[in-house]
């Protein structure tokens, strides 16, 4: 438990841009995640130290911290988090500009994330990660390695990947928010815009 509010709290602080806070913060919460032999925060904390690095401009560092990210326990045994360590391997080596190495993390990530069971529960921390931002992540990758015309076929299909999940989001928000404020004009105004918007679609 310690581990995973010391990594929040350095997750809080890459956001806040205050680098140096983060690095001490994912240091504590490695050391802490050993502690408790713990390999989903090791492997949380490893990839926060890829993102951290990448925020940074050290590329080799994101490689590094994904390399270590893939050798945690959970990510030989669970395939959704090998995906996610192959991933942030393959966008640390395009920004090195090493081709092959991110086509090859990237085949590895396309590869473990196909094996995965999307219903399976997840921590919250990985529930971002899935076919849509594997896709958005490949459109990032193919963009620094300069296949511009795949890069975008990637981000269209991110696109239509995305807006399904985003409409269930959104209807599940506005039952909320007429359940707990039904005679509230603005949850009226937001509803009328909701449908309005969404049937362009």
């Amino acid at each position: 438990m310690a581990a995973d509010y010391t990594a929040t709290a350095a997750w809080s602080a890459i956001d806040a841009r205050q680098m140096d806070r983060a690095s001490q913060l994912l240091g504590r919460a490695l050391y802490l995640a050993g502690m408790a032999k713990d390999p989903i925060a090791e492997m949380r904390v490893w990839n926060s130290y890829a993102i951290l690095a990448h925020h940074r401009d050290e590329h080799a560092e994101v490689v590094d911290a994904a390399y270590a990210a893939q050798g945690t326990a959970i990510a030989r045994r669970h395939s959704l988090y090998s995906s996610l360590a192959h991933a942030r391997t393959a966008i640390g080596h395009s920004n090195l500009g090493d081709r092959q190495a991110a086509l090859r993390s990237l085949g590895h990530a396309q590869d473990a994330l196909g094996k995965t069971e999307m219903d399976e529960p997840k921590p919250s921390w990985v529930a971002f990660y899935g076919p849509a931002e594997l896709l958005a992540m490949t459109a990032i990758v193919q963009d620094r390695i300069g296949d511009s015309v795949n890069s975008e076929a990637a981000s269209h299909r991110a696109l239509r990947t995305i807006p399904g999940r985003m409409r269930s989001l959104l209807g599940d928000y506005y039952r909320d928010l007429i359940t707990l404020a039904p005679d509230a004009r603005i949850a009226r105004e937001w509803g009328d815009r909701y449908r309005s918007e969404w049937s362009r679609l």
